[in-house]
C-alpha cells in the first residue's frame, strides 16, 4: 500500500485542502466564519467540519466498509441537508477529496492502491446520498406531522366555535321566542 502511506504522510495537507474546498460551498463570510471559529456552540457547522472530515479520511483510507463511514459522513450530512442545499452540493463534498488530495500532492501517482483509494471515496459519497436522502425524508415526514397537527388544532377550534356559534343562535332564538317548541 505505497498509496496509503504517501497519503497518510500528507494527511494534514489533504485535510486542511479538503476543509477548504468544503468551506468554499459556503457565502464568503460564512466559509471564513467556518474556518476561524472555534467555538462548537457558535460555529455548529464548522465543528462538525472539523471533526468528521480528518476522520472520514483517515476512514477511507483504511478502506473502512462504506456503511461504516456513516459515523463520519452523517454529521455532515445532516447539517447539509438542513442547510438546504441541493442534493448534489449536499454530497458533493465527499468528491471535494480527490481535488484536494491532487491540488496538495501533485507528484503523486496513480497506481493501483490510489485507484483503489479514489474507487473508496465514491463509495462514501454513494453512502453520503444514501444518508442525505433519510434526511430529507425525515424533514418531510416532520413537516408533514407538523401539518396534521395545526388541521387538527384548527379542525378542534373551528369545530368548537361553530358549535358555540350554534349554541349561540338557539340560544338567541329560544330568547326572542323563535324556536319551535317541542310537544
Amino acid at each position: 500500500m505505497v498509496a496509503s502511506k504517501w497519503l497518510q504522510g500528507h494527511r494534514e495537507e489533504v485535510v486542511n485542502a479538503w476543509l477548504s474546498k468544503v468551506a468554499a460551498t459556503y457565502p464568503s463570510h460564512m466559509a471564513k466564519f467556518l474556518l476561524s471559529e472555534r467555538d462548537q456552540f457558535r460555529n455548529p457547522a464548522g465543528f462538525a467540519l472539523k471533526q468528521n472530515l480528518p476522520k472520514l479520511f483517515d476512514d477511507i483510507l483504511e478502506g473502512a466498509d462504506p456503511k461504516a463511514l456513516r459515523i463520519h459522513l452523517d454529521p455532515v450530512v445532516r447539517l447539509r441537508a438542513v442547510q438546504e442545499f441541493a442534493p448534489s452540493e449536499a454530497v458533493g463534498f465527499v468528491f471535494f477529496l480527490k481535488e484536494a488530495v491532487r491540488e496538495a500532492c501533485p507528484g503523486w501517482n496513480e497506481d493501483e492502491s490510489v485507484v483503489a483509494f479514489l474507487n473508496r471515496i465514491d463509495g462514501a459519497a454513494l453512502e453520503a446520498f444514501n444518508s442525505y436522502s433519510e434526511c430529507r425524508e425525515k424533514i418531510f415526514s416532520i413537516k408533514v406531522d407538523e401539518s396534521k397537527r395545526k388541521l387538527f388544532i384548527l379542525e378542534k377550534i373551528y369545530g368548537t366555535l361553530e358549535a358555540s356559534a350554534s349554541s349561540d343562535r338557539e340560544f338567541k332564538a329560544g330568547a326572542r321566542g323563535d324556536m319551535p317548541r317541542e310537544e
